[in-house]
């Protein structure tokens, strides 16, 4: 096993009872009861990760307004995820918390925007082992902070919930809720909401690229970890299927970090039918999004950005838990080659060295599924 895992497996069993011994210390604030509904006035949820985690915590903030519609809800969210509920009527505040800021710029943020602004309730979104997010909850005061206890997070809060079970992601921001006696709304579905001002933008780019508003097909090559990446020559291969055999435009969209990718997918192809948008705005992103007939790609933000924008996708899957990610909504179909022992391994890099869990997927098969079911 490689050096890294194992130091960090060492670390996350030894942290939580260490953590335990500060528990006194940390949870100065009460135990207290759970805070009654009609008593909450300010809610903070705290979502400062990744585009598709704040993605698919939508649902609750929908669940939060429909059943507190005079509490106010300010969201803490990153520099890379915040773009994505600006517009959103159910979300009342964005606050953006940078996490590679100094210490010392850290706490002055912490001073000037949490610790005074009288929370009733502050939430972790985040289920996984990293202790910003929880301490920055404790920061802020709240009476009542509830968040999922990975690896010892649950000295952070008064409500520590059951570690998470094996339900979608949207679900357990959903259930994160149930202490204040919020349930599920009707669907899990998340949601974006463009302004009319960001649509008229795409359509002028879509426009000034001699692109009509029919049938685009949109691909994104982008993903977190390279082990969720389906193969650049296998996005090359069905660009080229694209163009030659349905005579459809694709617009090959991609982050500044993936620029190579984009580059190496359009090598070669010479076509006035392939255009590509590389840059890190994603409300423009959004905008030429909901213009597409189709997007294709890994699972990763981008997907969820779909689902929430309504626009079918076809993605795949690897290493990602299934049950966890798989894309909400309707239209959305997944590449995942289920036989193979190793498949969902969750792992950032490949065990057997094959990364067959994508490689395995030819660009024909999915070239005949765009065909058939999609355009």
């Amino acid at each position: 096993m490689p050096l890294r895992p194992v130091i960090k497996k060492t670390y996350l069993r030894f942290r939580a009872p260490a953590l335990r011994l500060l528990s006194p210390l940390l949870r100065r604030a009460s135990q207290g009861a759970k805070p009654h509904l009609g008593g909450i006035k300010r809610i903070l949820f705290v979502r400062i990760d990744r585009i598709g985690d704040m993605v698919l915590s939508t649902p609750a903030f929908r669940a939060i307004k429909k059943h507190l519609p005079a509490a106010r809800l300010t969201v803490l969210a990153g520099p890379a995820n915040a773009a994505i509920i600006l517009n959103n009527p159910h979300v009342d505040e964005i606050i953006v918390y940078d996490r590679n800021r100094s210490l010392l710029s850290k706490r002055r943020f912490v001073n000037a925007s949490l610790r005074d602004a009288r929370w009733d309730v502050a939430i972790d979104g985040l289920a996984d082992y990293s202790l910003e997010s929880p301490l920055l909850c404790l920061l802020s005061k709240a009476p009542c902070r509830i968040g999922y206890p990975e690896a010892g997070r649950d000295v952070f809060f008064n409500v520590p919930m059951n570690p998470p079970a094996k339900v979608h992601m949207a679900q357990l921001m959903i259930d994160l809720l149930s202490p204040l006696g919020i349930g599920e709304d009707g669907h899990l579905t998340p949601e974006a909401f463009l302004a009319d001002q960001e649509k008229h933008w795409a359509e002028a780019w879509l426009s000034g690229n001699s692109i009509h508003k029919k049938d685009i097909i949109a691909i994104h090559p982008g993903a977190y970890y390279e082990t969720q990446k389906w193969p650049r020559s296998h996005y090359r291969d069905l660009v080229r299927r694209l163009i030659a055999l349905r005579d459809v435009p694709v617009i090959v969209f991609g982050g500044q970090d993936d620029q190579d990718a984009v580059a190496e997918i359009i090598s070669g192809v010479n076509s006035e039918k392939v255009s590509t948008f590389v840059g890190d705005n994603l409300r423009q992103f959004m905008a030429l999004l909901s213009y597409c007939r189709l997007l294709i790609c890994n699972n990763s933000g981008p997907l969820h950005l779909a689902s929430a924008l309504g626009i079918p996708t076809i993605s795949f899957m690897g290493p990602t838990d299934k049950i966890r990610w798989h894309p909400l909504g309707e239209h959305n179909f997944v590449f995942r080659m289920d036989h193979l022992d190793c498949i969902g391994c969750e792992s950032a890099f490949c065990h057997i060295q094959s990364h067959l869990c994508m490689n395995g997927i030819s660009a024909e098969s999915v070239y005949e599924k765009i065909s058939n079911d999609f355009l």
